[in-house]
């Protein structure tokens, strides 16, 4: 454990990730304690990957006991834990959970963080908050979502607003990060392990529409992100604070296109195929229809077509000039580096393709 005398002072020298046991947390909390942070982990679960320097308090972030615990000492906040329910078809009692820890939840981290002086809270928001429309080259001016697709997204503005609000009206200084997808080389990632399962099952065999334009977002240069935004909450809070930033690889390009290194590396081939997006679209819609009434977890839902169909893509610009902000891996580079979990992820399913064998 890093001694807590010598641990910096710019953003520490104790710092909180909520979601830290997660894909993308535990990215940032190694990141942290390798800067020589002090970290706590406020999570549901452990995880065996999980740093073991880092301290893991488990527990419920609709808990405000536990929550007002997990800031005590803290310098800087780093929220990132959330429900993901991709369906906009839900029960009353989903949905009530949805909202009661992704919006709820992030209340209580902000009341927590005035009643004990924090300093900073970073959000982890996403692209999500402003996709109800085409948007190509789009910045932090354009307006929130109004029509929802899934909970996630609903419950991702309602949280933000919150987050942004508070920076903009006492001593705690907040921002929110609006990564596009976020992807890397280890497992939990949702952008990696769906393609692989599909290539496992023998399903990656077709695209949905026409193309479109996206943005990604690799866990270094979103981890990178988090502690410049930190930094600059504590040097230049009359700039930051209160502020969202689009935070991605800076490289948009078609979803399915994306995955070509990683893909031909494995002995794969990108699928030529098309299926019309109307009827995907369709299908996703009674997918989650009939998930809602008791059958199987969708497949597909509306929201996934969307984000491989429909132009979502954003400048950084805004958080080049105010975080100093630059993507530092590329897709190309970082998807080859991920050609080695693919094949684990593969062999342990019997999918290995003989091209994918290192010669």
């Amino acid at each position: 454990m890093i001694d807590p005398v010598k641990a910096p002072e710019d953003i520490g020298p104790l710092c909180l990730v909520t979601g830290g046991a997660g894909f993308f947390g535990r990215v940032l909390v190694r990141r942290l304690l390798d800067e020589g942070y002090r970290v706590r982990v406020l999570d549901l679960a452990a995880h065996p990957d999980l740093d073991p320097r880092a301290q893991l308090l488990q527990g419920d972030l609709r808990d405000p006991a536990l929550v007002a615990r997990a800031v005590q000492g803290v310098g800087t906040v780093f929220h990132g834990a959330s429900l993901i329910y991709l369906s906009g078809v839900a029960s009353a009692a989903t949905r009530k959970r949805v909202i009661d820890v992704n919006i709820g939840g992030t209340q209580n981290i902000i009341d927590a963080c005035r009643a004990s002086f924090v300093k900073r809270l970073v959000y982890t928001s996403s692209n999500n908050v402003v996709f109800d429309r085409e948007i190509v080259n789009g910045d932090e001016t354009e307006a929130y979502a109004t029509n929802y697709f899934d909970l996630y997204t609903e419950t991702k503005i309602g949280s933000e607003k919150r987050v942004l609000h508070a920076g903009k009206t006492g001593d705690l200084h907040t921002c929110a990060l609006r990564p596009g997808g976020i992807w890397g080389p280890s497992g939990g990632g949702v952008m990696i392990d769906t393609v692989l399962d599909q290539i496992a099952k023998g399903n990656f065999v077709a695209r949905i529409g026409q193309g479109s334009l996206a943005d990604n977002t690799h866990v270094d240069n979103l981890a990178e992100g988090h502690l410049l935004a930190a930094r600059a909450l504590r040097e230049k809070p009359e700039l930051v604070s209160g502020q969202a930033y689009f935070i991605t690889d800076d490289e948009p390009m078609d979803p399915v296109d994306w995955f070509g290194p990683l893909v031909e590396a494995l002995g794969y081939r990108l699928p030529q195929r098309r299926i019309p997006a109307w009827l995907m679209y369709g299908v996703a819609y009674g997918m989650e229809w009939s998930h809602r009434l008791g059958g199987p977890k969708p497949m597909v839902t509306r929201i996934e077509v969307l984000k491989v169909t429909r132009s979502h893509s954003f400048r950084i610009d805004k958080a080049r000039e105010h975080l100093g902000y630059e993507p530092r891996i590329k897709s190309r580079e970082g998807l080859l580096g991920c050609v080695d979990y693919a094949r684990q992820y593969l062999a342990a399913r019997g999918a290995l393709s003989s091209q994918t064998s290192p010669r």
